[in-house]
């Protein structure tokens, strides 16, 4: 005779106490299971022994490959130009300054020099304003540019003007420390320039969003 799920479950375990019963006395089967079986083993401890460390290793290269590179990735990837917001020009300095990256001091003040020869003679620098007779403003913020761009161009290049005998004297370091402090300086300023970036991007975000909603 064939009966149905609730007859079985009414009849053969009494309303459900049975079930019940089995799991109250859960603990008791495990416990007598585990007394009488044998466990058998294996190298499983060893093998995550060996395998943990070296994961933590990975994760921790990751990481710092990401701290360290991320800025420089969306540079050089084109989201961002981390060069003109470390410099605070108009442009990319060197791209005012019309040189390579890897150019030497003498030739980014060369560069520089020349530059500021053709803002002097461009029309912007010959326009006088009239009551006090200065530089025009289009003039001056071209000078002010091109002045910011020098500056960040040599201090990158890890170069900067000699300092009196007396004050090398007393902050003289050794190279290896120079060096470390100089990429140092440059990776945390790459940082400072990317989280300004997306903190400008992010407020434009909002007001375009906020307009948005109020031409609605």
């Amino acid at each position: 005779m064939n009966m149905g799920w609730p007859t079985v479950c009414v009849s053969r375990n009494f309303f459900g106490v049975g079930w019940m019963v089995d799991l109250l006395c859960l603990p008791y089967y495990t416990s007598s299971f585990n007394r009488t079986a044998t466990a058998s083993r294996d190298r499983s401890c060893g093998r995550l022994c060996c395998c943990l460390p070296l994961v933590q290793c990975v994760v921790i290269l990751v990481v710092c490959g990401i701290a360290l590179g991320l800025p420089a990735f969306f540079h050089s990837a084109g989201v961002v130009d981390l060069e003109q917001r470390m410099a605070g020009t108009a442009g990319n300095p060197y791209v005012i300054l019309d040189i390579d990256r890897d150019a030497s001091a003498e030739e980014l003040q060369k560069a520089y020099e020349a530059q500021l020869r053709d803002v002097e003679a461009s029309k912007d620098c010959k326009l006088k304003e009239s009551k006090e007779s200065r530089e025009s403003k289009a003039c001056r913020m071209k000078k002010k540019h091109l002045k910011k761009a020098i500056e960040f161009s040599l201090r990158r290049s890890g170069e900067t003007k000699e300092e009196p005998p007396r004050k090398q004297r007393r902050r003289t370091k050794s190279d290896e420390d120079r060096e470390f402090d100089q990429w140092f300086d440059q990776r945390r300023s790459e940082w400072e320039a990317l989280v300004a970036e997306v903190k400008e991007g992010s407020t434009r975000l909002f007001k375009s969003d906020d307009k948005a909603h109020e031409d609605l």
